[in-house]
């Protein structure tokens, strides 16, 4: 009996032994042959290339990690991720000087993250466009080629920016925002800059538009200016007071005059809405006799209440003043002329 039992003995030995290797194993090192690299470790993280247990779910040493369809390269490559910095050991056909650099559709990544010949989509929580990017090559949609749209995935330009209604007034309707660090001294002006596309060795535009607004310091203000050799010519500003400026930048703070122009004006109509002079015809209107306007005009060598042609020239001329100012002097012809024609008409009664 004694022996009956001793194999049962040694075969349940066995098999509990067996049963317990997975378990065992799994707690240990993973290795295969040591000969063309580290081990692999399995200790619930996975290390490839490392000599040391991984501390993170999957960590690589001095090697890349490529994802592809076929064989390496550059239409076969759907993932890379550099992270060798020499050349040396790596895959077959594997660049050496991508370290740390992420290609999607390429093994040659040419900066952080480089997304070759396909859309890059980032969205919301709940699906929304955030941002799109559309490649040079785009077969479905050859419009899109190149272009950018935020918030949107059909853009219709090199870049587009939809959004949704924000019932804010600080925020309303805001699609895009620039802003510089605040600065004391007026530094602050965030600018969109047009150019030509030439630039000189420092790097700066040889023409271009400027268009910005200085949102700190003082006075704030909203302006376009024309650079060409290094010469800027401000031609437009808007002040934080409403003041308005065309081909001059000296602000009227004052706010005496809302608009100030360095030139001439052309318009089809002009409409001032200013005093009048029809208190000439009021019947306590005191009309300057004949001969004190002669001698005023003797002395002055201008009307009486018309600015001189010196003063015309220094402090200039307000069109609605001048207009009203204007119809005076003929009003007050006119009753001149009425009241010659009354001696007149006297005159030849009196001949009679």
């Amino acid at each position: 009996m004694r022996n009956k039992i001793k194999p049962m003995r040694n075969l349940l030995t066995v098999l509990i032994v067996l049963l317990a290797l997975p378990f065992v194993a799994a707690a240990q090192q993973w290795s295969g042959l040591n000969t063309t690299s580290d081990p692999i470790y399995r200790t619930g993280n996975v290390g490839l290339g490392i000599g040391s247990s991984p501390t993170s779910l999957m960590q690589t040493l001095n090697g890349n990690l490529v994802v592809t369809r076929t064989n390496v390269g550059s239409t076969n490559t759907v993932l890379f991720v550099g992270g060798k910095a020499a050349s040396g050991v790596g895959c077959f056909g594997c660049p050496a000087t991508y370290s740390g650099q992420v290609g999607i559709n390429t093994y040659q990544p040419l900066a952080g993250l480089h997304v070759s010949n396909t859309n890059f989509l980032v969205s919301g929580n709940s699906g929304e466009n955030v941002l799109y990017v559309a490649p040079q090559l785009n077969l479905n949609n050859v419009a899109n080629a190149g272009a950018v749209g935020i918030g949107t995935r059909t853009p219709h330009a090199k870049l587009e920016i939809t959004g949704n209604p924000v019932n804010q007034e600080d925020r309303k309707n805001v699609l895009l925002k620039l802003g510089n660090s605040y600065s004391s001294s007026g530094l602050n002006e965030p600018t969109i800059q047009f150019s030509n596309g030439g630039y000189n060795s420092q790097g700066v535009a040889s023409v271009f538009w400027n268009m910005g607004a200085q949102v700190s310091g003082y006075p704030a203000y909203f302006r376009i200016a024309y650079n060409e050799g290094g010469s800027e010519n401000e031609l437009f500003r808007i002040c934080y007071n409403g003041w308005v400026g065309i081909g001059t930048s000296s602000a009227d703070l004052t706010g005496t005059y809302k608009l100030s122009v360095n030139g001439c004006i052309r318009a089809k109509e002009i409409k001032v809405n200013s005093g009048w002079s029809d208190f000439v015809f009021d019947s306590n209107y005191k009309l300057m006799s004949l001969s004190d306007l002669k001698l005023f005009i003797f002395q002055n060598n201008h009307l009486p209440g018309i600015p001189s042609a010196a003063d015309v020239q220094s402090n200039g001329v307000s069109l609605g003043e001048s207009s009203a100012l204007l119809l005076q002097k003929i009003e007050e012809l006119t009753l001149y002329i009425i009241q010659q024609q009354k001696e007149i008409d006297e005159l030849k009664e009196a001949l009679k």
